[in-house]
């Protein structure tokens, strides 16, 4: 029997196995063909098409329309290409609850589609349309074992002359998989598998069926014949790896266009002085990108951009295309290919089979703008977001599974608090392990084995749909035409199927990334009036910032927090190591602390090479020229290139080949002829073998986790713009950094660092403030209304519009404010404004009154209480009390969840003067040397956990204290005397020793807000 009604895990939360897993195994029983059949949806009929090839089986595409969970729906084969245009139409109409249009698309190309009735509703629905009912063969009654509904179906068959069909439902691959099924179905209806109803459920015989299955389940043999008749006349599959690009206006090619464009870019770029190299390359790029078919998406990007400048919107196009000159000339890109050695092939070459990919970089909140001109520039029918599929990932899984098995919540979440962070693979390896954390954890036994077993059926399936965070497709023809659309949470039409699929259906992938350090570098510059519209990279010059010494040192301090690409802790640790001042520097400083890099050793044998303390050598003196720049040492993708040409003889398309293979990790048969290629060339250049197997390990080891050099100059480029408005204008700079809230740590760090830099921060103001954070003056920011608790921007443009008010209840009168967001705006301090001074006690007074005119029962009574001390009346306003410090920090973090007066270390100076222990400060710690011992004090405001190469856990923790940030290691033996506390928010207390910038901890304490002891661990 032919299976004609598969379900894969693209059937959401039904399905347990993917539609690659489903080929290989119906290749293993011999079965010649299958059908893939999800349910409303086309998602996963790419892989499968992809792996039936690979497989030798031939692929019948397909889908299952239902209206509701239960409904056992109508399958549909696509026989000709008109039939995949109306399933992709027809399930477009259909996702957006458009029944009748979606049967409309289908009917009009009836012809080529073979329809499967699951119920007898279904087959009295399939025989309105004409064409299924004169053709007997495209028609059938679909008979599943053990339905409730098959007699009906049977007697309606037979009333209409209808021929059945042996159709069994399989959700999974075999009978163990029933589990799995039984999960997925508890989460998705949100219950318990105890509490699960029979027709939540597939049928027991919901898998690939056995030829005694099949005999005992189906006995018309009629029904299984018409499998393999079926079968036969759906040999359609969808068309893959032909992008259709749009059409551009007027009667030259697109060849030509781009031609002309790029030329004259080269003039806009070079001005007088066009470099002989520059126009070289652009009329080699010109050749690869035509020969090849890429022209028309050039031109796509180009008007993205030139949109962009026009509407004084910056552009930073990131990635492997700054390669390319022929994108450096048409202003897509910004780093010079030629001024930095970066070769074309890494971006795109004759050998790549896959399309190029041009990443543009967008403040974030003018994004939307960019998406509305590609709609309306290439048609609504022809762009669309694309979909995404979020996966189950390990430890979310765990906590699932245990959810929909009935464990106790609590249970749960204390289970899977204590499990290490990765993949599942990962996971598994951690708690074979004899690490203590684990070792009481008693994985091998119920419930927690159950849930493993699940968990390993589950782990990386399809968990719900989601839309990619950047990525639109652009197509020639209508989208609809080659993909299903289903409605987005924006509005926006999105992509049924994933990316990948998505581009091999024919679709033009773009991505547009919203950049938040983008938005707070173009809004400073609006400020200071040096934004030109017609600048892509936002009127900042960034080579003025590469000269500016004031704006290097801050780099080579490794004072950058806020700054873009270089504010991470492991990355101001770099900095500060190699004393970064230069461009070339800063963009090596992006790759080194990447793992290719760091592991081995050869991140510090850079920095010690850079500093003129290791001598520089080179694998091979082939590779001398362009390991030049990087001490003889690989740190970029592109060099793994060079040196598999230089060494192998390959052709720069050849070695991107080998590089893409490592990147990916593809499969080890694969791997063994790029490992075969290279030996051979090296070996016929006169390396030797021990040297040539030596030289690739290091490139393997390397490859998978190395950076392109291109990217890191792009991002380079807008780091040192970034470093530079905080030199220069420090207010400026973090009050935009707060406004786009972007960046590596959370909002306090960078209020925090702001007040250790001499910046006064204001609260928010009803009076004159704005819903955004605004500069004062140079060392002064008003913090916007946004960050007011409970208080949304329809309310702060109200208040805009009937300012000024006479008082506080002039404010209450005037604009309706709900309790909760008066009293946060009296924490605040956002009222004090409006009758200066106001002291403690007006502004108790005020909090009395927001509760006695909502009554008790139902208005908002702030943790700090703070108008408890006045007692049942409220209190006269000629009560004047100074409000201590601490008092206003507490009500800060409970109106703002920031604390503005002073760092939030200072609610808990007495229980830390209690201490008696001379704490290094922030400051001074960056001054002692390695093997010095150091006690520090912070709150935590970062973490990264991984595990070791032992799958032992580890921890990186960035402490903050008032004068700056503390970065903390946590080896394993120390983690397993922590536990869950590693998760503790309150004041860290941590002793240890330095070791290059960090402290590497030997014991630690915390202080519990509830009673202010210090606990050990």
């Amino acid at each position: 029997m032919i299976p004609l009604s598969v379900r894969s895990a693209y059937s959401l939360l039904e399905g347990v196995d993917q539609p690659e897993t489903w080929v290989t195994t119906a290749k293993n029983r011999k079965i010649t063909a299958l059908a893939l059949t999800d349910r409303n949806s086309l998602a996963g009929i790419v892989p499968f098409v992809q792996a039936a090839r690979t497989c030798g089986i031939q692929p019948v595409v397909g889908l299952t329309l239902t209206r509701e969970a239960s409904d056992p729906g109508l399958v549909l084969l696509v026989r000709h290409a008109d039939g995949w245009r109306a399933v992709c139409r027809g399930l477009s109409a259909w996702r957006a609850g458009e029944y009748q249009q979606g049967m409309q698309f289908i009917a009009e190309a009836a012809e080529s589609l073979v329809a499967l009735a699951g119920s007898a509703p279904w087959l009295t629905e399939a025989l309105k349309i004409p064409a299924w009912r004169k053709d007997k063969g495209l028609l059938y009654a679909r008979l599943v074992p053990e339905s409730l509904q098959r007699q009906q179906l049977l007697a309606a068959a037979r009333r209409n002359d209808i021929p059945c069909v042996a159709a069994n439902d399989a959700i999974a691959i075999d009978g163990k998989g029933w589990n799995a099924h039984k999960v997925v179905r508890a989460m998705s209806l949100q219950t318990t598998v105890h509490r699960l109803q029979p027709e939540a459920l597939a049928s027991p015989h919901a898998h690939l069926l056995t030829s005694e299955e099949v005999a005992r389940l189906y006995p018309w043999e009629d029904a299984v014949a018409h499998t393999h008749r079926i079968a036969e006349s759906c040999q359609f599959i969808p068309s893959l790896g032909q992008p259709v690009f749009p059409r551009f206006p007027g009667d030259a090619a697109p060849e030509e266009i781009l031609t002309q464009r790029a030329m004259a870019g080269l003039t806009w770029r070079y001005r007088s002085m066009i470099p002989a190299e520059a126009q070289q390359r652009t009329r080699r790029e010109l050749d690869v990108i035509n020969t090849m078919g890429y022209a028309s998406y050039f031109l796509i990007v180009h008007e993205i951009v030139k949109e962009a400048v026009h509407r004084g919107i910056p552009v930073l196009g990131r990635g492997s295309a700054a390669n390319s000159t022929v994108a450096y000339a048409l202003g897509i890109t910004h780093v010079d290919p030629v001024a930095h050695h970066l070769f074309f092939e890494r971006f795109l070459n004759p050998e790549r089979l896959d399309p190029p990919d041009i990443d543009l970089d967008l403040p974030w909140n003018r994004r939307t703008e960019i998406l509305d001109f590609v709609l309306q520039r290439f048609g609504e029918d022809h762009v669309a977001l694309i979909g995404a599929f979020q996966t189950f990932k390990a430890r979310g899984l765990f906590r699932e599974i245990g959810l929909a098995l009935g464990i106790p919540p609590d249970q749960v979440k204390k289970f899977t608090r204590q499990l290490p962070r990765g993949s599942l693979e990962q996971m598994e390896s951690a708690l074979a392990s004899d690490h203590p954390v684990y070792r009481s954890m008693a994985v091998d036994r119920p419930p927690w084995r159950g849930m493993m077993q699940v968990a390993q059926r589950l782990a990386g399936l399809p968990h719900h749909f989601g839309i990619h965070p950047c990525g639109i497709a652009v197509a020639g023809c209508p989208i609809r035409d080659r993909v299903a659309v289903v409605p987005s949470p924006s509005g926006w039409p999105a992509t049924d199927a994933a990316m990948g699929p998505a581009e091999d259906l024919g679709l033009i992938k773009i991505d547009l990334l919203g950049n938040r350090s983008m938005g707070a570098l173009c809004d400073a510059l609006e400020v200071l009036g040096q934004r030109d519209p017609a600048d892509p990279e936002a009127g900042l010059p960034p080579e003025m910032a590469m000269a500016d010494p004031e704006t290097q040192n801050l780099i080579a301090r490794g004072d950058t927090v806020g700054c873009f690409y270089i504010e991470s802790p492991s990355m101001r640790g770099v900095l500060k190591r190699l004393d970064c001042r230069d461009f070339e520097t800063l963009v090596a400083a992006s790759s080194i602390i990447r793992p290719g890099v760091n592991q081995g050793g050869l991140m510090d044998a850079f920095i010690r090479r850079h500093r003129g303390e290791e001598e520089v050598s080179y694998p091979d003196p082939r590779l001398q020229p362009f390991l030049r720049e990087t001490h003889g040492i690989l740190v970029y993708q592109e060099q793994v290139i060079q040196t598999a040409a230089a060494v192998a003889g390959m052709s720069l398309g050849q070695a991107d080949l080998l590089r893409r293979a490592m990147g990916k990790k593809r499969h080890h048969e694969d791997m063994r002829v790029h490992e075969e290629q290279f030996l051979k060339g090296a070996i016929a250049g006169g390396m030797p073998m021990e040297q040539a197997r030596a030289l690739w390990l290091q490139i393997m080891s390397f490859a998978g986790y190395a950076f392109c050099k291109a990217h890191s100059a792009s991002f380079a480029r807008l780091s040192f713009q970034m470093t530079w408005l905080r030199a220069h204008h420090p207010a400026l700079f973090f009050a935009n950094v707060l406004n786009h809230q972007g960046g590596y740590y959370p909002p306090q760090v960078y209020v925090d660092q702001a007040r250790s830099h001499g910046i006064t921060l204001l609260p928010p103001c009803i009076v004159t403030g704005r819903w955004q954070t605004e500069m004062v003056d140079r060392h002064t920011i008003r913090m916007g209304l946004q960050w007011v608790r409970h208080l949304n921007q329809e309310t702060v443009a109200r208040i805009v519009a009937r300012r000024p008010f006479h008082d506080w209840r002039d404010l209450l009168r005037r604009v309706e404010l709900h309790h909760e967001t008066a009293a946060m705006l009296v924490l605040s301090g956002a009222s004090d404004f409006l009758q200066p001074p106001v002291t403690a006690a007006i502004r108790r007074q005020r909090l009395w009154e927001i509760e006695f005119n909502h009554g008790s029962h139902e208005a908002h009574v702030p943790t700090l209480n703070l108008f408890a001390e006045a007692g049942a009346a409220p209190p006269h306003e000629s009560y004047l009390d100074d409000e201590p410090v601490t008092r206003r920090i507490q009500r800060e973090l409970e109106a703002m969840g920031l604390a503005l007066a002073e760092h939030p270390l200072r609610l808990y100076r007495q229980r830390l003067l209690a201490q008696a222990t001379p704490f290094v400060s922030a400051r001074r710690i960056g001054r002692l040397g390695d093997g010095q011992s150091a006690v520090c004090v912070g709150l935590p405001v970062a973490r990264k956990s991984l595990l070791t190469n032992k799958g032992e856990p580890m921890a990186f923790l960035t402490l903050s204290d008032r004068t700056g940030l503390i970065e903390i290691i946590l080896f394993p033996w120390i983690i397993q005397h922590i536990g869950a506390r590693l998760k503790h928010e309150g004041p860290w207390l941590v002793d240890g020793t330095m070791n290059q910038g960090s402290l590497i901890v030997e014991r630690v304490s915390w202080l519990d807000a509830q009673d202010g002891e210090a606990s050990s661990g």
